[in-house]
């Protein structure tokens, strides 16, 4: 795996991010509308988005969406679901270990999916130097016909 970025890999992969992130903030609102709760959504779509854009294999690129997952995770929460005593978001992120277990575990399952998809995939399969593009072997001792 590589870990260098490039420059273009770099752009497509935020603009994935992007993307992504605000398709799972909306997908979390959606779900959320309807009685589930799935705050890794947030999460996972950024890594989706960094991961299949991006281009390339990278645990930079895995990093940066497993922060902008952790982030966009708890911004979804606290947008969707602030403390009422004060809704402020600076009430709210000095006080998340006041979040219960179950949320704190799934945000943190969406930052781990985050990075996990957000490394991206490699383009290209690679193969054994002595086989032809289908796959066979045309070393020595092996003949086609």
């Amino acid at each position: 795996m590589s870990s260098s970025v490039s420059p273009r890999g770099l752009l497509l992969g935020a603009l994935g991010g992007l993307i992504g992130g605000v398709a799972g903030y909306f997908l979390f609102g959606w779900t959320w509308h309807w009685g589930f709760y799935g705050i890794m959504i947030p999460g996972v779509a950024v890594g989706l988005g960094v991961g299949w854009c991006s281009g390339d294999r990278s645990n930079v690129y895995g990093i940066l969406a497993a922060v902008a997952g952790l982030g966009l995770g708890l911004f979804t929460e606290w947008s969707y679901r602030p403390f009422k005593v004060d809704e402020s978001l600076r009430f709210f992120l000095t006080n998340l270990h006041r979040l219960t277990p179950v949320t704190l575990i799934m945000i943190g399952l969406g930052t781990v999916f985050a990075y996990w998809f957000g490394q991206g995939r490699e383009r290209f399969v690679r193969r054994h130097p002595d086989s032809d593009t289908t796959g066979n072997s045309i070393g020595p001792g092996h003949s086609h016909g």
